[in-house]
């Protein structure tokens, strides 16, 4: 499989950043071969599982590495990613309808330094669309998380009530640089009674996915929202989206940067929200990890899971696999218990 994903990863990444990410799907629809393969992406070791209790029913992992929104918008790979050794799956994000997103170009990659800047604008088939394709999803014990987002807070209430019957635990978006609208809800009354029409319907975690903390003015602010989130009974956050930038080779001008130059911000980020709210709360580290050094540096600064897509679009189905083994390294290395342990001896 090594050898299979040497050959080919290259010829993906010389092709246009669409198209290879619809190539790739295309390939992930032969699931008899992902189900084949799947012990080569596998890791078996209870020293990696983590066994978070949450107020909705326990969310236990296998393993801590999961696959970010944004990969399966329209949740239609989700049957053979299950086989690429993730502890967990985001699907999504989904949108309530429709949308066909911004113009493309919509994303570029800078190779050099493993990043991505996209402004694709939440294209999406839309909740009815999406809705069946999980209904007939064949699941394993991956864990799955849907991402949604609305700019209307009906809608974005309705997507939650939908959704959340085929999810372990619900991802909202609040944070996308590309779309404006959902500005709204880093307003305190709008996020609050958004946060308390959703909790009325509740049944499952839910993490709410936060901007990067890039200064002074913005770790502020951005505390300032996850104080509300957990006032508001959420279990957790996604730190976090991209970092609006301006990209001239992009439709619109700009996009969120992604991949290994944001890293020190998510690094940041993770470390605000342990310091200020403690160990009880699950953080999703989501930003530049891209090798296993920049894993075990994410959960030292105290996350309880780690999340990735740009990796996984320049170094391919292989990388969960890689990851894991360099943190249960690790674990091993310094007589570790777990996965947590990393965290707790700030070693």
């Amino acid at each position: 499989m090594r050898l299979l994903v040497a050959i080919v990863q290259p010829l993906f990444l010389w092709l246009r950043p669409e198209i290879s990410h619809s190539l790739v799907h295309g390939l992930l629809k032969f699931t008899w071969f992902w189900k084949f393969t799947s012990s080569s992406f596998a890791m078996k070791e209870t020293r990696l599982h983590l066994n978070i209790q949450t107020r909705h029913g326990a969310f236990n992992l296998d393993n801590p590495i999961g696959l970010a929104a944004g990969w399966d918008k329209d949740c239609k790979s989700l049957t053979s990613l299950q086989q690429l050794g993730f502890g967990y799956l985001v699907g999504g994000t989904i949108m309530p309808r429709y949308q066909p997103g911004n113009k493309e170009p919509r994303v570029v990659r800078n190779h050099k330094e493993l990043s991505l800047v996209n402004a694709l604008g939440f294209p999406s088939q839309g909740l009815d669309q999406v809705l069946p394709t999980l209904q007939k999803l064949r699941r394993n014990s991956i864990k799955l998380v849907l991402s949604i987002a609305a700019v209307d807070p009906d809608d974005f209430i309705n997507s939650y009530l939908m959704v959340q019957p085929w999810a372990d635990a619900v991802e909202l978006d609040i944070s996308s640089p590309n779309t404006q609208g959902l500005q709204l809800f880093h307003e305190k009354t709008a996020l609050t009674d958004l946060l308390s029409a959703i909790n009325k319907g509740k049944s499952k975690p839910i993490f709410v996915k936060l901007p990067q903390m890039t200064d002074q003015e913005s770790t502020s602010s951005i505390l300032t929202l996850a104080r509300i989130c957990l006032d508001n009974d959420i279990e957790g956050f996604t730190a976090g989206n991209t970092i609006p930038i301006q990209e001239k080779r992009l439709s619109t001008g700009r996009g969120g940067l992604s991949g290994d130059p944001i890293f020190p911000s998510m690094i940041h980020s993770v470390m605000e929200l342990r310091k200020t709210f403690g160990p009880s709360i699950i953080i999703n580290a989501c930003g530049g990890i891209s090798s296993p050094e920049r894993a075990v540096q994410a959960l030292k600064a105290g996350a309880t899971t780690i999340q990735l897509l740009t990796a996984f679009n320049y170094k391919g189905p292989l990388i969960s696999k890689t990851l894991n083994s360099g943190i249960l390294d690790h674990i091993k290395s310094n007589n570790y218990t777990n996965v947590r342990d990393i965290y707790s001896s700030k070693s």
